[in-house]
């Protein structure tokens, strides 16, 4: 009896501690199935950082990656498509850039972005690298999404990441003070956007951020500036502005942290804002118990400049600020008298004070520059990148206005040009760069064949006047200009409507270019194209030819050694190869082209012929290193390149030759020689 007893209650134990297990695991497989549905039927989205092409060679953003960060996803924005091997390849420089609008280039977008410049300039003066920029920014965001990307990219061997990021941190997505916001806690933040890659997750916040009547967050006759920040406003120094210093620290201090352990280099930029060519958006007294009082003697103020009275002017403003020295146009005001008085250092403070004091924090407060200096100091492999005093200095007074910003941010050609310049200065100056070939070009060069033209110019005005109609601008729509009369405007307004791609644009610009022989601006349209997509044949074909048409020897050999490189290796392409390098005075890079045509040409002797000449070249080269004013060494070069049908290099010798004695007969003979060969 007692061991059937125990034998029952044996059983008895074993059916409850079964229950208790179903019940713990089955609402976990109640979701699976859930989750595993929504995949099947095909709901949601697949929130994966990269996608790989129909090739399976190369890996690219994932267009969808925006809706982790927002809550809303009707808001949610997407970034460019910058394709880079799946298999990383010996000799590439894989640069990730990571940020919000600024870095993605708006309003230009594409060859007009920082990131793009950066690229064609490290590509020209470094031919043999092989370039990777892979621009990860997305507009509006802040610094979550710049950790959470960062939590994933070691896996894909960076060689250095660039960050240009902070201006979105209160009103951008997840930000304090931003309508897509997922409470203020780190943690929950964190877990919003992990759990973004369930499907059921979606389902579920999709159901909860539903868009609804009458909600400016998903109005989408709204900007997105406002849709995420109309009516939330941060007094300096308030709490939300206290969180928003702490957000930034902490998230940028993780992400330092990440790259840091994994020994990737950082090129964190500090951050510029338009503090003189650009009102304040929201100015608020601190002391309600002064307004009569002080909007009298502000409004006074005013009326004393529409009068050109500045000093009755400055006397108002100057008694107001004595009564609440926070209301932010106040201070701008006497920065611009301070400004017209000549008082540049009075004028740069003020200008600040009203930037800091602005409660629509759509400029990143000063505190962030000093953040970023901070966390960057005590942190090996990082770098400071220092845009901000880098466009002080170029700037009238050292005080940043509308000549290199076009708004509040973003900044016009040749504020990205800057940009890109001191990125460059700084990637130059650190250890990231092997020792590799530096092909020396003057920087007015690279700037005046930068891959733009009035086509760019246009779109960023046509999307920047397009902006600034809207809240918080709300600037009149100007007249249209001359230039979109143009057929580069016209093919500009046609893509900012979105009538076509930016492919379909670049195309109509390139026809229209060659059919008017206007081979220069084909040529920059081709180099643009290039960056855009790189695994396109056709695009370096086209660089190629046209840099060959402009006598451009050394853009000529960069897109000829990508075709060798990266496309095809055949006569032909080793044949023009041997020829650009032979104009450009650079036989030692022709040697291993004459190689493969004796190896593989059925006409081998010329080839022979020609290499010997280019070994004798090199080492006439070698003496000359030696002693630069060996007149019969510099001689004997320029017979050479004359003897090759080069003349252009032979040129150069005889010109130098000149230099050093212009009465000598031997170079007499040789420039009359080059003279009767291209002659008209």
């Amino acid at each position: 009896m007692n061991i059937k007893a125990k034998s029952g209650s044996h059983v008895f134990g074993g059916k409850v501690l079964l229950f208790k297990i179903i019940a713990i695991v089955l609402p976990f497989i109640i979701l699976l199935i859930a989750e595993l549905a929504l995949r099947v039927t095909g709901y949601g989205n697949d929130l994966s950082l990269f996608l790989t092409d129909q090739t399976g060679k190369y890996n690219y953003l994932n267009p969808q990656i925006g809706k982790r960060y927002f809550t809303q996803e009707v808001n949610a924005t997407n970034g460019n498509m910058d394709f880079f091997r799946k298999d990383k390849t010996p000799g590439t420089l894989r640069i990730f850039v990571l940020g919000s609008s600024t870095a993605i280039g708006f309003p230009y977008m594409y060859n007009g972005a920082f990131p793009r410049m950066l690229n064609y300039r490290l590509q020209r003066h470094y031919p043999e690298l092989n370039i990777e920029m892979i621009n990860l920014s997305l507009t509006a965001i802040n610094s979550y999404a710049v950790l959470d990307m960062a939590k994933e990219l070691a896996k894909y061997q960076p060689d250095a990441v660039l960050i240009y990021a902070g201006q979105n941190e209160y009103h951008g997505t997840l930000g304090v003070a931003s309508s897509s916001k997922f409470g203020n806690h780190p943690f929950l933040i964190n877990l919003f956007i992990r759990s973004k890659q369930s499907r059921l997750m979606q389902f579920i916040y999709n159901t909860i951020y539903a868009p609804k009547k009458a909600d400016v967050a998903t109005d989408l006759n709204l900007t997105l500036m406002e849709r995420l920040a109309s009516g939330q406003q941060i007094p300096f120094g308030s709490d939300k502005y206290k969180t928003g210093l702490q957000q930034f620290e902490r998230n940028m201090s993780q992400t330092l942290d990440l790259f840091s352990s994994e020994k990737i280099p950082v090129f964190v930029g500090t951050l510029v804002t338009n503090i003189r060519g650009i009102h304040p958006f929201v100015s608020n007294l601190s002391n309600p118990g002064i307004t009569a009082e002080w909007n009298q003697l502000f409004e006074n103020g005013k009326l004393s400049l529409e009068k050109g009275d500045t000093l009755q002017a400055f006397d108002s403003f100057t008694a107001a600020n004595k009564l609440d020295s926070t209301f932010a146009e106040c201070q701008f005001r006497l920065g611009e008298i301070a400004y017209a008085r000549g008082d540049f250092n009075a004028a740069k403070k003020l200008y600040t004070n009203a930037k800091e004091l602005d409660q629509l924090r759509f400029r990143a407060p000063e505190a962030f520059n000093a953040i970023i200096r901070r966390i960057a100091a005590n942190r090996p492999g990082i770098y400071v990148t220092d845009v901000a005093t880098a466009f002080e200095t170029s700037s009238p007074h050292h005080i940043v206005g509308k000549e290199f910003l076009l708004e509040h941010v973003h900044p016009n050609l040749p504020g990205y040009y800057l940009l890109a310049d001191t990125y460059f200065k700084s990637i130059t100056v650190s250890t990231l760069i092997p020792k590799v070939r530096y092909q020396p070009i003057p920087d007015e060069i690279i700037r005046e064949q930068m891959p733009l033209t009035q086509f760019d110019t246009i779109y960023g005005y046509v999307s920047n006047i397009l902006l600034k109609e809207n809240w918080p601008f709300n600037e009149v729509l100007p007249e249209p200009t001359p230039a979109e009369q143009t057929y580069e405007g016209k093919v500009a307004g046609g893509l900012a409507v979105k009538q076509y791609s930016w492919e379909v644009a670049m195309e109509k610009l390139f026809n229209h270019y060659v059919q008017n022989s206007d081979y220069a601006n084909a040529l920059r349209i081709a180099e643009g194209l290039c960056l855009e997509f790189p695994f396109k044949l056709t695009f370096f074909e086209r660089a190629a030819k046209l840099s060959q048409n402009q006598n451009d020897d050394n853009r000529a050999y960069f897109y000829l050694l990508k075709i060798w490189n990266n496309f095809v290796k055949n006569e032909e392409i080793a044949q023009q190869l041997v020829i650009t390098t032979l104009r450009s005075d650079e036989p030692e890079l022709a040697i291993v082209y004459l190689n493969y045509l004796i190896a593989n040409s059925n006409a081998k002797q010329p080839f022979i012929e020609l290499k010997k000449t280019g070994e004798e070249l090199i080492r006439l080269k070698a003496i000359l290193k030696t002693n630069p004013k060996d007149l019969s060494t510099i001689n004997a070069i320029s017979d050479l390149y004359i003897r090759s049908k080069n003349y252009k290099s032979a040129q150069k010798y005889i010109n130098l030759s000149l230099g050093i004695n212009p009465l000598n007969l031997q170079v007499k003979n040789l420039q009359s020689q080059v003279n009767q060969m291209i002659k008209p």
